[in-house]
C-alpha cells in the first residue's frame, strides 16, 4: 500500500495533516460502491482555563475505498486546538487519534467543529468521494478556589475553629461543592458563576490534639470535571511555658540578685490550672495574680563560694494533655567584692559577645575560636578551636535556654584555576561539653537574627522573616515581606514580634500561630506598621528593642526614642532626657525590665543610661573611654558587657 498526500482544498478544508491511504492496485471503476464509517460519533472535549492538559481520542475508521481522507468539513473552519495523527493503516481500515492541543491558550468558552473522514476514488480526471463527519466540542471552563489549601487551625480543647471563606471563580459554569471529610459543612454547596462560600469546621468529634486532612471537591457540572482542593485541621498540643526559658541568680559582696519573676503562659483556649515546683531547697516559688510566677533564691542554705544549679517545672494540674516546662536555674555565690574588669588584647568578632542566659558565663569569638568567660572574674574559662584555621567564627545566637549556640564562618577555598570560592559553615555547638556539629544544608536563605518563641516553641528568625528550626531548616516565610529588617525584637510575655526596616513605615509589629501538625508549622500576621510621628522625612531609625510586656518601644533616631503602646496605638513620646549634645550609638535591653542607651557626651565621654519600666533615667554607667561596637546584659542583670573592640578589649561593669 501507497500513503500519498494530495492537496483537497477543492474538496474540503484540511487543517493538520491529511492522509491518503491509497490501495495497492487501485481501479477508477465507478460502478464501484464506497463506504466508509467510524466507531465514534461526537466527540466532546473539557479543559480548565489556563491549564496544561493533552486529551487523546482514538477512532477506528473502515473503509472500501481506495484510501483515507482526513480533514475539516467544507461548513467549518479549521482550529488550533486539533491535531489528526494514524495508526494501525491497513487496506480497508485505520486508527486515527484525534488529540487535544494548546487548549492551555483558549479563552473561556465553547467551541465547535466538524471532522470529515472521506474515502472513494482521486484520479487526475474524477473524484469519486463518500463521506463520514464526526462533530467535535471543546469546553473551556472555569471554576477555581483562591487557595491551593484550605488549613483550619486550632489547639486541643478549643470547643470551636472559625469558619473561613472562599471564593469560587466560574465565570458562567455551573459547580458543585462536596468534600469527602464529614467534619466540614458550606452555606452554599451549589452555583454559577463567582462565589463566597463560607466553610465551617466542627471538631466535636476530635478527642485529641491531631491532623485530619482530606479533599474539597469542585465540580464543574457540564462536563464532570473535578477539582480537588487539599484541606486539613491541625489540633495543636497544648502547653505550659514560660516567658523566660533559663534563670541566672547571683550572691556576691557587693551584688544580690535573688529575685525573678515569670509569666506563665498557654497556647489553650480554655484555663489551664497550673502549679510550679522544683527539688531545689534553696528555691522559692509563689505564684502571683494574672499567672506570674516569682522565683526567690535563699542563700542561707547553700555554701558560700559555690556554683549551684536546679530546675523549675512547670505543670497542669491533673490534666495530662498539657505539656509541662522546664526551667533550668543556677545560683552563683561568692564572697568576695565585685569590681569591673577589663579584658584586653582581644579582638572581638562580629555578633559574637553575648551572654548566657543560663550561667554567670557570656561568650565571646576571636579567631576561629569559641571563648567562654566568667562574667564576674574576666576569667577565661575555655577556648575552642570551632571553625577552620583562617576564618573568623561570627553571628553567636544562644538559645534562650543557655543549652545550645548557633555560629557560623566563611571560608575562602582558592581553586585550581587560581579563582576562590567561599564556603559557609554554620555550627551548632552543645553549650554544656563544647562539643559542636556543623549544620548540613541549612535551607534558609537570608542571614538568621536570633531565637523567638510563639506558643512554647522556638524558633530561629531571619531577617527575612523566615523561621527556621535548629538545624536551619527553613518551616514559614512571611509571604509579604518586601524589605529585610535590620533589627528583631520580641516582647517576652505578649510574644508579639517587633521588626525594624527601612520602608516608608519602618516599624512592624506581628502575632504568630503555631500548630505541630499542619503543613506551615508557624504563620506569621502583620498587625501594625508605624512610622514614629516626630521623625521627619529624611530621618531614620536605626535601633529597636521592645520591653517584656509590650507597653513601650525603645528606639535610635533623632527625634524618638521612647514609643508607647497600649494594644491598639503607639504613641511617639519623643525624646529620652539625657545629657545636651548628647548623640546615641544604639539601644539594648535586659531581662530587668531596664533599657540600656549607649551614647557619646560630650563632657563624660562614652556613657551608658539606664530607664526604667516607667522610661524614667535612673542611672548613667561610665565606660573606660574606649567607643563601644556593642554591649549585652547578663542574665541576672548585674554586668553590663561592654565591646570596646576599636581598642581590643572587653569591659564587665557592674550595674548597680
Amino acid at each position: 500500500m501507497k500513503v500519498y498526500f494530495k492537496n483537497l482544498s477543492q474538496i474540503f478544508t484540511i487543517f493538520c495533516i491529511t492522509f491518503l491511504l491509497s490501495a495497492c492496485g487501485g481501479s477508477s471503476d465507478k460502478s464501484k460502491n464506497y463506504i466508509i464509517s467510524t466507531d465514534v460519533s461526537t466527540i466532546s472535549f473539557s479543559n480548565e482555563i489556563l491549564t496544561e492538559f493533552q486529551d487523546s481520542i482514538s477512532v477506528n475508521v473502515t473503509f472500501e475505498g481506495d484510501g483515507l481522507l482526513v480533514g475539516y468539513a467544507p461548513d467549518t473552519q479549521p482550529v488550533g486546538w486539533l491535531a489528526f495523527r494514524t495508526e494501525n493503516i491497513t487496506s480497508n481500515s485505520a486508527t486515527v487519534h484525534i488529540d487535544l492541543a494548546q487548549a492551555d491558550q483558549i479563552n473561556i468558552g465553547k467551541y465547535v467543529t466538524k471532522l470529515r473522514f472521506s474515502t472513494g476514488e482521486l484520479t487526475d480526471n474524477s473524484t469519486t468521494l463518500v463521506h463520514h463527519d464526526i462533530d467535535v466540542s471543546l469546553l473551556i471552563w472555569q471554576a477555581n478556589i483562591n487557595t491551593d489549601l484550605l488549613s483550619f487551625r486550632g489547639t486541643f480543647g478549643d470547643t470551636e475553629i472559625p469558619s473561613q471563606t472562599i471564593a469560587i471563580t466560574s465565570e458562567s459554569n455551573d459547580w458543585q461543592l462536596t468534600s469527602d471529610v464529614d467534619w466540614i459543612t458550606f452555606d452554599v454547596t451549589s452555583g454559577t458563576g463567582d462565589a463566597t462560600v463560607k466553610i465551617t469546621p466542627n471538631i466535636s468529634s476530635f478527642t485529641s490534639a491531631q491532623l485530619s486532612s482530606g479533599n474539597i471537591i469542585l465540580t464543574e457540572v457540564t462536563t464532570g470535571d473535578k477539582k480537588r482542593i487539599p484541606i486539613e485541621i491541625g489540633l495543636d498540643n497544648q502547653y505550659l511555658y514560660t516567658s523566660q526559658a533559663s534563670l541566672a541568680f547571683t550572691s556576691t559582696a557587693n551584688i544580690s540578685a535573688l529575685e525573678q519573676t515569670l509569666k506563665v503562659n498557654t497556647n489553650s483556649s480554655a484555663t489551664v490550672n497550673w502549679q510550679a515546683s522544683s527539688t531545689a531547697t534553696w528555691l522559692t516559688l509563689t505564684k502571683l495574680e494574672n499567672d506570674f510566677l516569682k522565683v526567690t533564691v535563699d542563700v542561707s542554705v547553700m555554701p558560700v563560694e559555690a556554683m549551684s544549679e536546679s530546675s523549675i517545672s512547670v505543670s497542669a494540674i491533673e490534666n495530662d494533655a498539657v505539656i509541662s516546662s522546664t526551667v533550668p536555674v543556677s545560683l552563683f555565690q561568692n564572697t568576695e567584692q565585685t569590681e569591673t574588669k577589663i579584658i584586653t588584647d582581644i579582638t572581638v568578632n562580629n555578633d559574637t559577645m553575648i551572654s548566657a542566659p543560663n550561667m554567670p558565663y557570656f561568650y565571646v569569638g576571636s579567631t576561629n575560636k569559641l571563648h567562654v568567660y566568667q562574667q564576674y572574674s574576666g576569667e577565661l574559662l575555655h577556648a575552642i578551636v570551632i571553625a577552620p584555621e583562617n576564618t573568623l567564627l561570627e553571628q553567636f545566637i544562644v538559645h534562650p535556654n543557655g543549652r545550645k549556640l548557633l555560629a557560623k564562618a566563611i571560608e575562602t577555598i582558592t581553586n585550581d584555576d587560581g579563582t576562590t570560592t567561599d564556603v559557609v559553615h554554620r555550627y551548632n555547638v552543645n553549650l554544656s561539653d563544647y562539643s559542636f556539629s556543623e549544620i548540613e544544608t541549612p535551607t534558609i536563605e537570608f542571614e538568621p537574627s536570633r531565637y523567638v518563641q510563639f506558643a512554647g516553641r522556638y524558633f530561629i528568625v531571619t531577617q527575612a522573616l523566615e523561621f527556621a528550626d535548629d538545624s536551619l531548616q527553613r518551616l514559614f516565610r512571611d509571604p509579604n515581606l518586601s524589605t529585610l529588617a535590620a533589627s528583631v525584637d520580641q516582647a517576652n510575655e505578649t510574644e508579639a514580634l517587633y521588626t525594624l526596616d527601612a520602608s516608608v513605615l519602618p516599624i512592624k509589629r506581628y502575632t504568630a500561630q503555631v500548630n505541630d501538625f499542619t503543613q506551615d508549622k508557624i504563620i506569621t500576621l502583620l498587625t501594625h506598621e508605624y512610622k514614629p510621628e516626630l521623625l521627619a522625612e529624611n530621618d531614620r531609625v536605626s535601633g529597636l528593642v521592645v520591653n517584656n510586656n509590650e507597653t513601650a518601644l525603645y528606639i535610635n533616631s533623632p527625634t524618638s526614642e521612647h514609643i508607647s503602646f497600649d494594644g491598639t496605638t503607639f504613641t511617639d513620646n519623643g525624646l529620652l532626657t539625657q545629657a545636651e549634645g548628647a548623640t546615641t550609638l544604639f539601644v539594648e535591653k535586659g531581662s530587668n525590665h531596664l533599657t540600656y542607651y549607649v551614647r557619646f557626651d560630650p563632657a563624660s565621654g562614652f556613657i551608658v543610661n539606664v530607664y526604667n519600666q516607667q522610661s524614667v533615667l535612673t542611672s548613667t554607667i561610665n565606660t573606660q573611654g574606649q567607643q563601644p561596637t556593642s554591649i549585652n546584659i547578663s542574665a541576672d542583670s548585674k554586668r553590663l558587657l561592654i565591646d570596646a573592640s576599636l581598642g581590643t578589649q572587653i569591659e564587665i561593669v557592674t550595674v548597680e
